[in-house]
């Protein structure tokens, strides 16, 4: 690229960011100066720099925002963060770049599946991690079928307890089904996990609402209270089931946010009665298990469970 193939980068990227009475030729100063400062000139490695995947739009604003004071009054009295809206600084930084920042990106959005992939990279060329990432009961048949392939059909999979993919463990054992067979469980950092084969799961684990009883949540919401809840935070959402059992008028809303330390130092009396139930191992689960068909089946999903 020529000097001249750069600087018409940085005049196009000036007139998308010309906005108020910001002055084109101070924005254009303040560019070549926001590039200098992330190491880009019209050097061979300047550009491989700028083109880079590495160098991202967050090095840009930075250095524009905090590093390229251009010598004009003017313009570093109105150049404070959000002077000009992020969208424009954006195209600005793609024009950069070398792309179209208003041209249509042609995607393929898989059925079923709450992502989406490029369709210049096959499936095939994803890494084992990426694939195990996307992998769950609702993904595309094809993340399921890549898998399939790569662990030869062994059991591989381990999940959490809250029924999502544990990735680094499952990518130990993926790699090691690719070389022999596997049993069904395996000894992962002294503790014993069950492994799954591509396409099984566990059966389903729900959660209840701390402060509802018999209402469940969808990925941490309840319909009830309309609140969200971190469903791994056993202790603070069994510290919460007793205290509404136990100060029925009380607004929960109120304590919701706290960290489990400082409910249990707003209410001594109630972390009381949570210490006696956590030593007879009786405090209140709130984890609930879905209901199966006669044949053993989970009726809400069409993979196979155990």
């Amino acid at each position: 690229m020529s000097t001249k193939d750069l600087q018409s980068r940085v005049n196009e990227a000036a007139k998308i960011l010309q906005v108020k009475d910001l002055d084109e030729k101070s924005l254009k100063e303040k560019i070549n100066k926001s590039l200098e400062i992330i190491g880009v000139d019209d050097s061979d490695i300047g550009i491989k720099i700028l083109e880079a995947e590495t160098t991202t739009f967050e090095d840009f604003e930075n250095a524009f925002y905090d590093g390229a004071d251009v010598k004009k009054s003017k313009v570093v009295v109105l150049m404070s963060r959000n002077v000009i809206p992020v969208p424009r600084l954006k195209a600005a930084w793609e024009v950069l770049k070398g792309n179209d920042p208003f041209e249509k990106k042609s995607w393929d959005i898989k059925e079923n599946d709450g992502s989406l992939h490029a369709t210049l990279r096959p499936i095939g060329q994803w890494p084992d991690n990426e694939l195990l990432e996307q992998y769950n009961d609702h993904c595309s048949a094809d993340v399921e079928d890549q898998l399939k392939k790569r662990s030869n059909g062994r059991p591989c999979i381990v999940f959490n307890e809250d029924g999502s993919v544990n990735v680094e463990d499952s990518l130990y054992m993926l790699r090691k089904a690719r070389q022999h067979e596997m049993p069904d469980k395996f000894k992962i950092r002294e503790e014993l996990k069950l492994l799954y084969r591509i396409g099984e799961f566990p059966k389903t684990v729900f959660f209840e609402c701390p402060v509802h009883r018999n209402t469940l949540l969808i990925d941490g919401y309840c319909d009830e209270c309309g609140q969200t809840w971190d469903v791994n935070d056993h202790k603070k959402n069994a510290f919460i089931r007793i205290l509404m059992q136990e100060e029925t008028d009380i607004d929960f809303r109120l304590y919701r946010k706290m960290k489990f330390d400082e409910l249990k130092e707003e209410f001594p009396n109630i972390f009381i009665i949570y210490s006696d139930l956590n030593d007879e191992g009786n405090l209140p689960s709130l984890k609930k298990k879905s209901s199966r068909n006669a044949d053993g089946s989970c009726p809400f999903r069409a993979h196979k469970t155990y």
